[in-house]
């Protein structure tokens, strides 16, 4: 591929990329983490500040209970609190949480 770049950041102290660059951006299976941190408002805001006006956000993340697999119940979130975290971090779902297999669910918000 000639169209991808590799940029590692620690998204806590933002992302060395220019605001409104990206269409999408995804959050899989990392979010959890920065709930239980105390870090999500920052990180959503710095990813936000990545997407164009209309991009989208995409947080795929465990459902909360035990799998053979993931984090530990405790550090997994409901749907519900993902959806006010991206509220809160301004951005707005376009549509209800979608379940993924049996472990995982998806959020998509817009900027």
């Amino acid at each position: 591929m000639t169209n991808v770049n590799v940029v590692r950041a620690d998204v806590t102290k933002g992302i060395p990329l220019p605001e409104g660059l990206a269409d999408l951006a995804l959050l899989a299976n990392v979010l959890h983490d920065f709930i239980h941190e105390g870090a999500s408002q920052v990180v959503l805001s710095n990813v936000k500040r990545l997407l164009k006006p209309g991009g989208r956000v995409a947080v795929f993340e465990f459902k909360p209970g035990l799998t053979s697999f993931g984090p530990p119940p405790w550090l997994r979130v409901v749907p519900d609190r993902v959806v006010e975290e991206l509220r809160a971090a301004g951005l707005t779902a376009v549509s209800e949480p979608i379940d993924v297999a049996n472990t995982h669910y998806l959020v998509i918000a817009k900027k």
